[in-house]
């Protein structure tokens, strides 16, 4: 049977305003890619038919539709008119709703996600080939505060709880929001969260809020992620963190750095302490290019008789270098 994923995308995403202001954050790149892209293609990479993948969308659901019309364009969309008021649990009932009413869950495995999260392709496809029926894609042994975190059975080793609020004593790693479940345990889930919508009127509550319930009908096992990059891109600093991971970019592969000394290694004469780092890691290439440099810009001073610059006489050492670099 076929597999199947869903992609929870209805977010505003305000803490990363004001870049959020101008696209969703699924739309966000990373490394030159958007967000969704890395979700997407890894789904196809684990076999998944991108017929069957759906994003449910909110927050200017039509830049994302846009998107996807682009570059997946068999991708369904499913759209939250309403996600200003809801949360995810009532993006996921939406999606399962149209599932049910397409095949009635006649299929082998669906995969969820939030939208907001990188990972590596590796993980998607081993967490896709895993045997493991039902099972949440977890760092085991890592404690993160703003995370989801698991809670196992001591004996069997099933998830019991999940929850942000689970204690570093209790929890046996964190989520990494990305989840497998096999066409009974939708059944069960759509069942319960059919409960919060339909019957409470709950529309505001995480996806995970009803997953407590699910282990109890169903067992649910952690799939350990083995440390695999992954980033769930919630603000500014979480951005930084997944362009540096995601990164391709090789320093040790490159020959030469040309930069400003203002707003790259110095704002005023603050130093600016990751490119001074940088600096440090790469002094015995860089002297020796710096050297180089020096040379040919003496020579051109010289050649015509031109003043040096004051900003130069003013500079220290590590500064003469780069004030020298940007003659040239």
């Amino acid at each position: 049977m076929d597999n199947y994923a869903v992609i929870l995308a209805a977010g505003v995403g305000s803490r990363l305003l004001p870049i959020t202001d101008a696209m969703p954050k699924s739309l966000v790149r990373v490394n030159g890619r958007e967000i969704i892209d890395y979700q997407i293609k890894g789904y196809l990479s684990s076999g998944i038919k991108e017929e069957n993948i759906t994003v449910v969308t909110g927050y200017m659901s039509d830049k994302i539709a846009e998107f996807l019309v682009r570059h997946y364009p068999q991708v369904n969309v499913v759209e939250s008119i309403n996600y200003k008021t809801t949360n995810n649990m009532y993006s996921l009932y939406l999606a399962l709703k149209t599932l049910y009413e397409k095949n009635s869950f006649n299929f082998g495995t669906l995969f969820i996600n939030n939208a907001d999260c990188l990972y590596d392709e590796k993980l998607m496809n081993e967490f896709a080939r895993s045997s493991i029926d039902n099972a949440i894609a977890t760092e085991i042994g890592t404690y993160i505060e703003e995370s989801m975190k698991i809670v196992l059975d001591a004996a069997r080793g099933n998830i019991v709880n999940i929850a942000k609020t689970i204690m570093p004593e209790d929890a046996a790693g964190v989520s990494v929001d990305l989840y497998k479940y096999s066409a009974e345990a939708v059944k069960q889930l759509y069942d319960i969260v059919c409960d919060f919508i339909e019957i409470k009127k709950d529309l505001k509550q995480w996806t995970e809020v009803a997953f407590p319930e699910l282990f109890k009908r169903v067992d649910v096992f952690p799939f350990d992620i083995k440390h695999k990059k992954w980033v769930e891109v919630d603000n500014n600093d979480d951005l930084l963190l997944a362009d540096k991971l995601f990164s391709d970019f090789d320093a040790a592969s490159k020959k030469a750095y040309v930069c400003d000394l203002d707003g790259t290694l110095f704002v005023g004469s603050t130093p600016i302490k990751p490119a001074i780092d940088f600096v440090k890691k790469y002094k015995d290439r860089l002297i020796s290019i710096f050297l180089q440099i020096i040379r040919r810009v003496r020579r051109k001073i010289m050649s015509k008789n031109l003043p040096l610059p004051a900003s130069l006489l003013k500079a220290n050492k590590l500064q003469r270098r780069f004030i020298l670099w940007q003659i040239i």
